[in-house]
């Protein structure tokens, strides 16, 4: 679960490896799958763009592999994450420690489908909105560290003395 970012980023080079557990084909993951965050505090889905080699997925993640003659995975990534509301994870999820949403809850998720180039043109705005938002912290980092730069070089500033 740690190689899904708080962006919903699957990152391959920290997956953990192991021989060949001879594991079911439905369960090797594919480019265009999602994986789905079933377990914790906070639900959602990461697009498989590309991953090393035969990929397996293990418990608590579930795979999910859309119809693409009818979505877009990365519409159905940004549908899940984006639209679905906090209260239908909270209406759908059990457990009393560890809080988990089932197969059978996600299967009867209701998704909007809206032609496939709708869903294009979703899939561009919301990259550009990810963009902005990566930009927009990029320079939260850069003025910090400016400000924090120029503190600095006022408390090693000589000073005049009376």
């Amino acid at each position: 679960m740690r190689d899904i970012d708080e962006d919903w980023e699957i990152h391959g080079d920290s997956l953990a490896w192991t021989e060949d557990p001879g594991s079911d084909l439905a369960q090797r993951v594919n480019a265009g799958d999602l994986v789905f965050r079933s377990r914790g505090t906070k639900f959602g889905a990461g697009l498989v763009e590309s991953l090393p080699g035969d990929t397996v997925l293990a418990a608590p993640m579930v795979l999910i592999r859309p119809r693409r003659d009818r979505v877009r995975p990365a519409y159905l990534r940004w549908f899940i994450n984006e639209m679905v509301p906090g209260e239908w994870y909270a209406e759908h999820a059990a457990g009393t420690r560890v809080q988990m949403i089932s197969v059978a809850s996600l299967r009867a998720l209701p998704v909007g489908l809206p032609p496939l180039e709708t869903q294009d043109r979703i899939i561009a705005l919301n990259a550009l909105i990810r963009k902005e938002r990566q930009l927009v912290e990029s320079i939260r980092q850069l003025r910090a560290a400016t400000v924090s730069g120029l503190l600095r070089s006022l408390i090693h500033e000589p000073h005049a003395t009376r």
